[in-house]
């Protein structure tokens, strides 16, 4: 039985230019993703479910399936706009226990996207 739930996007592990993007503080991408998987492996045991909301990773398979099983968790993945370049199977073959290609709703109040939806207005509560 899963433990915990965590929600993360955009680590953009492997992209080194993201570092510089939106100011990371991290010497190189290597770095950034020993960092990263550090942190994340901190927070997150193995019977934890993760919510990868998008962009994860530039790189060579090889290099996103190493990552992939450092990192703990269940993880599903909702591909984000990066994401999308590669085919949907081959985020299924890179290791991640669910991948979508589309928003979820998740417990029945919350939308699951990379990306803000266009009609966000019809789901938020008027106070």
């Amino acid at each position: 039985m899963l433990e915990k739930t965590f929600f993360i996007a955009d680590t953009h592990f492997g992209h080194e230019q993201i570092i510089r993007f939106e100011n990371r503080p991290f010497q190189d991408a290597r770095h950034m993703d020993d960092i990263l998987i550090a942190n994340w492996n901190k927070a997150v045991s193995h019977q934890d479910r993760v919510f990868m909301l998008g962009d994860f990773s530039l790189g060579e398979q090889a290099s996103i399936v190493e990552l992939i099983l450092r990192l703990n968790g269940y993880k599903i993945f909702i591909l984000g706009n990066h994401d999308r370049e590669l085919p949907y199977t081959w985020w299924q073959q890179a290791g991640f226990d669910e991948v979508v290609n589309y928003p979820i709703i998740y417990k029945e109040w919350f939308i699951l996207s990379h990306e803000p939806l266009l009609d966000s207005e019809k789901f938020s509560k008027k106070i």
